[in-house]
């Protein structure tokens, strides 16, 4: 996911980084997103997969999401019941 913002500076950039590689205890915090999906990536697939973040100030931030290869040439299903896994 791109997009063209304002970017973050160098040191807001490592930060973020930095959050992303400890497990989120996100009980009173905010902006919970990436850590919650971060959590979840390395939870189903381990600690190689997950976010990785570039950013720049004035050329918009990029977040790609690494999962592994099978996972990703996967073809999402027309079916919401195939998608979701037993139970759910």
């Amino acid at each position: 996911m791109r997009d063209d913002g304002a970017g973050m500076e160098p040191e807001e950039l490592a930060r973020q980084r930095e959050r992303l590689e400890r497990p989120a205890v996100t009980l009173g915090m905010e902006h919970i997103g990436l850590p919650n999906v971060q959590d979840r990536i390395r939870y189903y697939f381990g600690d190689s997969y997950g976010l990785e973040i570039e950013s720049a100030p004035g050329a918009g931030t990029a977040v790609t999401v690494v999962v592994p290869g099978s996972m990703a040439l996967a073809a999402p299903s027309a079916n919401p019941k195939e998608a979701a896994p037993a139970g759910r």
